[in-house]
């Protein structure tokens, strides 16, 4: 579990904190908790919270922040590690302001700490699912944000050739369904599978170092 902005202390941050956070439970509500890593299966996940980012500005003292926490958790990342963390890092926001980046906070904070071993950065926050490769350069981008809130329309701008935060995306995928998503370990890396809300399979990815191919499901 990731903590979201509908986790802050003004919506449903007292929850969070009694069912759902692994860290001792704190005297007060705290819109902002410690990172950590989590080693399972042969598999590293970092976990970020990063539910009090701002989606559309970089506040100096929420970007130094957040800085000083990833160094710590990027620091000594694996190799083939994943990062998790609500709002995605490098995406194209949709809706009214569709096309536009996000997350500006994020973004600020990572510069300069991504590690070699970074495969891939995994979110929900916006209502579809979405993925980004960027190359050797960058870690992918897995946006599933497909399971529990209204669907938004999805942007109008194509996602490969898109620039975000100074870099295009060589291939994306993007589709506007309710559903769920499977990743299952391979020889060589990962195969994941988006099903729908009636257990029909939507799309396949395939995920190899930061390689990430996503395409709609052959229909027979």
């Amino acid at each position: 579990m990731v903590r979201g902005n509908h986790e802050l202390c003004r919506r449903g941050g007292r929850g969070w904190f009694r069912l759902l956070d692994p860290h001792p439970a704190p005297l007060e509500c705290a819109d902002r908790s410690d990172p950590f890593r989590l080693h399972i299966g042969g598999l590293d996940l970092l976990w970020f919270d990063g539910a009090d980012a701002d989606d559309f500005s970089a506040p100096a003292a929420k970007v130094a922040f957040y800085a000083a926490q990833l160094a710590g958790l990027l620091a000594a990342a694996p190799s083939h590690a994943w990062l998790l963390t609500h709002r995605p890092i490098w995406a194209l926001a949709q809706g009214e302001i569709a096309g536009a980046n996000v997350n500006a906070t994020e973004q600020g904070a990572i510069q300069g700490q991504v590690p070699p071993g970074l495969d891939l950065v995994v979110s929900g926050h916006l209502h579809d699912f979405t993925s980004y490769e960027f190359g050797p350069d960058r870690p992918a981008q897995l946006l599933v944000g497909d399971s529990g809130d209204t669907m938004l329309e999805l942007g109008k701008t194509p996602l490969t050739g898109a620039e975000i935060d100074g870099m295009r995306v060589v291939s994306g995928f993007a589709l506007k369904r309710f559903g769920f998503f499977v990743m299952e370990a391979t020889a060589g890396g990962w195969d994941g599978s988006l099903y729908g809300s009636d257990d029909a399979v939507l799309a396949h990815c395939r995920l190899l170092g930061r390689s990430l191919e996503c395409g709609p499901a052959q229909t027979q």
